[in-house]
């Protein structure tokens, strides 16, 4: 039976745009249970070097190009196409995530006049 019903929800799945397509990816992608506690094996870590890596020349020309509009904000990419920004982490990958990306890169923009941090070590 199960084997039926997964079938026909492929064969239905087929004719969803791609917007609906990353909808119902990351409503089945949410529905699947953590084993243990542990995370499950396809859900990859956030800015994993084997997802990025291919992309990296991509992330610096855009950060280059958008850093005085997004600086001093977190800006979630996927190749040259931005995802999502806020002013956390999180809320770029909230963004991003809404738009179907489950594996982002998320990285902080500095400010074009430089920035200062500190902390104890």
């Amino acid at each position: 039976m199960a084997t039926e019903l997964l079938n026909d929800l492929m064969q239905r799945s087929s004719g969803l745009s791609l917007s609906e397509k990353r909808r119902l990816a990351l409503f089945l992608t949410e529905e699947v249970p953590e084993d243990n506690g542990r995370t499950p094996e396809f859900r990859l870590k956030l800015n994993a070097p084997e997802i990025h890596s291919k992309h990296r020349e991509q992330y610096l020309v855009w950060l280059k190009t958008h850093q005085k509009e997004y600086g001093g904000q977190y800006v979630a990419l996927h190749g040259e196409r931005l995802l999502g920004s806020g002013q956390t982490i999180r809320d770029a990958a909230r963004a991003a995530k809404e738009s179907g990306c489950l594996q982002p890169f998320l990285v902080y923009v500095p400010r074009p006049e430089g920035e200062y941090w500190g902390g104890w070590i």
